[in-house]
This record gives structure tokens, C-alpha cells and sequence, in this order.
């Protein structure tokens, strides 16, 4: 295995654990309002790009890398958007009890 290729690998390793705090934050505090929808969508268009770029290059650890990204993007979207809502609707009482 080629230096190139472990390095590949690791930051492969790091790119696709790097949402997990994100994901954890906003799951634990059904808060959404700290999260930058704009970044994460951004973050999103950027991840489909290069997954549509590694597949044609066939580099199957980026395909990999890229796919688990692109998940972690739209989960953190949606999870901001869920929160949001429901955090919207709450009534003022609901929020002071």
C-alpha cells in the first residue's frame, strides 16, 4: 500500500467522522438554531459534486468518504429543519414549563 493511498484512507477516516459531534449536538438538545443551513447546504452541493467526481474516477475509498458525507449533510439539514419547526410551533407556556 502506497503512502498516497494511507493518507487517503486517513483522511477519509477523519472526513467521515467529523458530523458526528454535529449530529450528536443536535440530537441531544433538539436545537437546531446554532446550525448554518446555508454552510451545511453548501457543504452538501460540494460532497455530490465530488462523489459524482470519484465515481467517474472509480476511487472507491472516496466514493465511500463522499456517500458517508453527503448522508451525515442531509441528516444534520434535516434534523435542523425538524428542530426548528417544532421548536416554532411550541406554544410560549410549552417553552417557560
Amino acid at each position: 500500500m502506497s503512502l498516497a493511498t494511507i493518507i487517503g484512507i486517513c483522511g477519509a477516516a477523519v472526513n467521515m467522522v467529523c458530523y458526528v459531534p454535529q449530529l450528536y449536538k443536535l440530537y441531544s438538545t433538539k436545537e437546531g438554531k446554532d446550525v448554518s443551513a446555508k454552510s451545511y447546504m453548501l457543504f452538501a452541493c460540494n460532497t455530490l459534486l465530488l462523489l459524482i467526481y470519484s465515481s467517474l474516477k472509480d476511487e472507491p475509498i472516496f466514493i465511500v468518504t463522499s456517500a458517508t458525507s453527503l448522508t451525515q449533510n442531509i441528516l444534520v439539514l434535516y434534523l435542523k429543519h425538524k428542530y426548528d419547526s417544532a421548536n416554532n410551533n411550541a406554544s410560549p407556556q410549552e417553552e417557560n414549563v
